[in-house]
């Protein structure tokens, strides 16, 4: 006779029994099989049972297997119950659990309790993200007499790569890029001793038996020292770190931060900068975001250090510095040896390209940037950029999802048929397979406009398939016509479905936040093709009884030059005061403090009124462009947002967080922002006071729209999505209002890296009737 439990970490609910309890046979000794399912390998989890095992009395087995982690015990209901009660308790810190079952089956004798080699079995695994370097690993890199001073491949089981080397699951060195490095007796002894905290530490090594870094003739720490003196001196290296390289420098130096600016052709966009936390937590007092630096994760973390004694050419933009710990050993062990505190440390890519993770590769596309190349021999299987995270509320918030996130799935709230490959957007794409409850959504990919890309990305789809077993039935992707991912679905011979843009991003935030249904999503971001054939942007989606309408947009103006507009803020400004007819008013302040030659001013209003190459936009993406250019005077972007990033930044400076520009609910409400903003700069007023206002009544007015909408066909839910939300002010005064339900990203970026997660959840729905524009 059997019976069965279940624990599921989903619900947080307790251990319980189902099925018929046999009281006389639950009271003696019995063999139980327990799944243990979530990330459980490679995190030190098989050790971990064999120790608590130990602890209660138990003898049995503990094995890795395609779904997890499987154990059979001989043991009472007593016994096992406060067993299983332990293991959720006190796994390792970097395991995850998701679901534990216990079934009781036919009577098996054991002498002992042992680890078995692992086994091939169906189901899904999930695969455990790179972490970074440990506390006692780091101790031991300190330690002149430990055997890893300084090494700089330094790991045990909670800490060091793991999805970035791994090609398949089960977890097991075979499996993994550090198989051609045959571990000496002494890592050997640890690898095997189930005592030691390197017990089946797949990437176990030391400097007998390791790998290692080496920079032209030098090799070990002879290539890190020459690898310093370089920076020290000025100079730009490249660096092969976890999942690709790194372009680094002295952040304290004017000259090589400017030069790398220069190179990469990057202008204002912030660098990120390197330190230790004995170093960042004397200039920032955030606890959250400290919290967040250290982690296990280790991503870049935007934090407010005005006084960070970096080079003003870190962020010209913004208060706002992007700080990363020295989170591998190597990365450790070259701050140490460098003399300053602060490095820069920016991915290792040209523009619009995928990073770097291998000495061909970087010598080729980072030879432009410096001759200085600190390779090592351990190889990359899974490129993987730095994620990049701030903190809202207390709680961390996504920018760039990639190392120490990824692979980690988002649970669905409802499960998919059968499996399924969403293809994401075109800009800052990410894929995801996604089969019952789990979407396993890729690491950062990048824009699809280039060759290696669009490679990537068919890599990641590949490696992706391999890693987890799956193979998809069907495909999602955008309904622009004109995506890579677009062609690249219809090329696969699936059943293809489309999703408009927009209806994923919502999906995305209601999948992450658990909502089925009756939920109003606000959508902000820069374009998606609408199905109306326009360009939408500025989106408020109403669900309700499975139905999606559109019960309201942002101003809907030209947009001249089509998807070049994005490019031309100042352009777009035209545009918009074109649209509400007050252009002649303004025309000496386009020219004579914006510097907009007077002839582009009549060619782009010829093209709007003549519908040339212009199409319509509701983007709220292009809104802030605009208005940023009349605060900054970006009037072309040089990146993505460039405008719109800089006039957030004078919003963070501002001293004035509110001034009332307009009545919220005013008809005029647009038409009256974009007036007092011209007036303001006219006037030579302070641009971060204006940016402070624009900022604050926007967020009063989409609370308002908000409001209004609720109340009206009485939903409770709303949810924020969209690239704009990575506007920190935005999001943060948005997520303060009190008596609305407001949800925001958790574990996907806002921006359009949560695309593929937002197809993948359409498809949980068996039936959505379509909306009108």
């Amino acid at each position: 006779m059997d019976t069965k439990c279940r624990y599921d970490n989903r619900q947080a609910g307790n251990l319980y029994y189902t099925g018929a309890l046999y009281t006389d046979i639950l009271e003696k000794m019995k063999t139980f099989n327990i799944k243990v399912k979530g990330i459980v390998q490679g995190v030190g989890f098989r050790p971990f049972i064999f120790r608590l095992a130990g602890t209660h009395g138990l003898k049995g087995f503990v094995t890795n297997s395609s779904s997890g982690v499987e154990i059979e015990v001989n043991g009472e209901k007593q016994q096992i119950e406060d067993f299983a009660s332990d293991i959720q308790t006190k796994c390792p810190p970097l395991a995850h659990i998701i679901e534990v079952t216990i079934e009781c089956i036919p009577f098996r004798e054991f002498e002992m309790f042992s680890i078995e080699p692992s086994k091939i079995t169906s189901g899904i695994t999930l695969v455990p993200p790179d972490t970074a370097l440990c506390d006692e690993c780091a101790k031991e890199m300190d330690d002149p007499a430990d055997r890893r001073y300084n090494y700089p491949f330094t790991n045990c089981t909670n800490c060091g790569p793991r999805y970035s080397i791994i090609k398949k699951m089960p977890y097991d060195r075979p499996d993994t890029t550090m198989s051609k490095f045959r571990m000496c007796p002494s890592c050997q002894k640890e690898y095997d001793d189930p005592a030691d905290r390197r017990f089946h530490a797949q990437p176990n090594a030391c400097p007998v038996c390791g790998p290692m870094v080496y920079l032209g003739k030098n090799a070990g720490q002879d290539a890190i020292d020459h690898a310093a003196e370089i920076i020290d001196s000025g100079g730009i290296i490249a660096v092969k770190g976890l999942g690709g390289y790194h372009l680094i420098c002295d952040a304290t130096q004017d000259i090589p931060v400017k030069t790398l600016r220069n190179l990469k052709k990057r202008p204002d966009k912030p660098l990120a900068v390197m330190c230790s936390y004995e170093t960042i937590q004397k200039y920032c007092d955030d606890a959250p975001s400290l919290k967040l630096f250290c982690s296990p994760q280790a991503p870049i973390v935007i934090m407010k250090v005005p006084d960070l004694p970096v080079s003003a050419f870190a962020n010209p933009m913004s208060p706002n510095v992007g700080c990363i710990a020295p989170y591998t050993p190597l990365h450790r062990v070259l701050m140490k040896t460098c003399k300053s505190d602060f490095l820069i440390a920016t991915s290792g890519n040209r523009k619009d390209e995928p990073i770097a993770k291998d000495e061909r590769e970087a010598e080729k596309a980072l030879s432009e940037f410096t001759s200085h190349f600190l390779h090592h021999t351990r190889p990359i299987h899974n490129r993987v950029d730095d994620s990049l995270v701030s903190v809202v509320d207390g709680m961390p918030y996504v920018m760039r999802r990639a190392r120490g996130f990824a692979p980690y799935p988002v649970m669905l709230p409802s499960a998919v048929n059968g499996c399924v490959l969403a293809l994401g957007a075109h800009l800052k794409n990410t894929i995801t397979i996604a089969k019952d409850n789990y979407a396993f959504v890729s690491q950062y990919i990048g824009d699809l406009d280039n060759p290696d890309t669009c490679e990537f990305f068919e890599e990641t789809i590949d490696k992706m398939k391999m890693l987890y077993g799956l193979e998809p039935d069907s495909v999602v992707c955008d309904m622009h016509p004109n995506y890579h991912s677009t062609g690249f679905a219809e090329s696969l011979g699936l059943p293809v479905q489309r999703v408009q843009h927009h209806i994923s991003h919502m999906m995305a935030c209601m999948a992450e936040n658990g909502l089925k249904d009756n939920v109003l999503g606000v959508v902000l971001d820069g374009t998606g093709l609408g199905t109306d054939g326009t360009i939408w942007g500025g989106e408020f989606l109403l669900m309700k009884n499975r139905k999606i309408s559109r019960p309201q947009h942002l101003p809907k103006v030209m947009q001249p030059g089509m998807d070049g507009g994005a490019k031309n803020p100042g352009r777009m400004l035209i545009s918009y005061l074109h649209h509400f007819g007050i252009l002649e008013r303004y025309m000496e302040t386009l020219t004579k403090k914006l510097f907009i030659p007077e002839k582009d001013i009549k060619l782009t209003v010829s093209m709007i009124e003549k519908n040339i190459n212009c199409i319509p936009t509701t983007s709220a993406g292009r809104l802030f462009e605009s208005l940023g250019a009349a605060v900054t005077g970006v009037t072309k972007n040089l990146f993505e947002a460039h405008s719109a990033m800089k006039m957030e930044g004078l919003a963070h400076s501002a001293d004035r967080k509110y001034h009332k520009v307009t009545d919220t609910d005013s008809d005029d409400f647009y038409r009256n922002v974009f007036e007092y903003t011209l007036n303001s700069v006219q006037a030579n007023e302070n641009p971060q006071i204006i940016a402070a206002d624009i900022h604050s009544n926007f967020v009063k007015h989409i609370i308002f729209c908000i409001k209004n909408i609720c109340n009206i066909e009485e939903v409770g839910d709303v949810v924020l999505s969209g690239g704009v939300f990575q506007n920190l002010f935005l999001t943060k005064e948005l997520t303060k209002v009190s008596r609305l339900n407001i949800h925001r990203h958790k574990a996907v970026p806002p921006n359009d890296s949560c695309i593929s997660l937002g197809q993948a959840y359409y498809k949980t729905y068996s039936k959505i009737r379509n909306f009108g524009s």
